[in-house]
C-alpha cells in the first residue's frame, strides 16, 4: 500500500518542535507560548523602557526567539517580566512563578509528573528568600529550608515517612555549621 507523500510530509512536520508564538499585549511587552520535546512555557518578555544595570552577583532570564536563557550579572534581549509557567507535555502544571525585570519573584512552586506538588520556594528581587519546602511524590513533605540573600540559614528539617524530623542541620551564612540528628518531632 502507498502513503501518498503529502501525509508523510505532516505526519514529520508534526513531530518537529513548533516555533514560539509572540503576541503583542502592549509597549513591548509579548505573551509568549513556547513549545519544546517535554515541555511547554507560557511567559512574558520585554525590551526594558529604559536601560538598567544587571547586578553581577544576581541571575536574569532573558528571551531570544525560541530559547530562554540566563545569565548571572547581564542579560540580551528581552527580559522575562510578569507571571511564567511551565507544563509537562499532558499539559499539568510543572512549575509557576513570577519575574520581575528578569529576576524571580515572589513564590515559585514545582511540580512531580504525577502532579503532587514538589517544592515551594520564596524569591526577592532574584534571590532565594524565606522558606524553601520539599515534597515526595505522594505529597508528604521531606524538608523545610530557611534562606536569607540566597544562602541557607538557621535549622533545615528532613522528614520521614511517619512524617517525624529525622536529620537537623544548622546554616550560617549558607555554610554548615551544626549537625543533630537526635531531634524527634513530637
Amino acid at each position: 500500500m502507498k502513503i501518498p507523500i503529502f501525509i508523510l510530509i505532516i505526519v514529520f512536520l508534526s513531530f518537529q518542535q513548533s516555533p514560539a508564538q509572540q503576541i503583542p499585549i502592549s509597549n513591548g511587552l509579548h505573551r509568549v507560548f513556547l513549545t519544546r520535546a517535554d515541555t511547554s512555557y507560557e511567559f512574558y518578555a520585554s525590551i526594558p523602557e529604559k536601560k538598567f544595570s544587571a547586578q553581577p552577583a544576581k541571575i536574569y532570564f532573558w528571551y531570544r526567539p525560541d530559547t530562554i536563557l540566563m545569565t548571572k550579572g547581564g542579560y540580551s534581549g528581552r527580559i522575562l517580566d510578569g507571571s511564567y509557567k511551565e507544563y509537562f507535555p499532558d499539559k499539568n502544571l510543572k512549575v509557576k512563578g513570577q519575574f520581575a525585570k528578569g529576576l524571580k519573584e515572589g513564590e515559585w512552586t514545582f511540580w512531580h509528573p504525577n502532579g503532587q506538588m514538589r517544592e515551594v520556594e520564596h524569591w526577592k528581587a532574584g534571590f532565594k528568600q524565606g522558606l524553601v519546602i520539599k515534597y515526595n511524590n505522594q505529597g508528604a513533605k521531606i524538608a523545610q529550608e530557611f534562606y536569607k540573600n540566597d544562602l541557607r540559614k538557621g535549622m533545615q528539617l528532613q522528614f520521614n515517612a511517619a512524617k517525624q524530623t529525622f536529620d537537623t542541620a544548622f546554616f550560617k551564612n549558607g555554610i554548615r555549621v551544626i549537625k543533630d540528628s537526635t531531634i524527634k518531632k513530637k
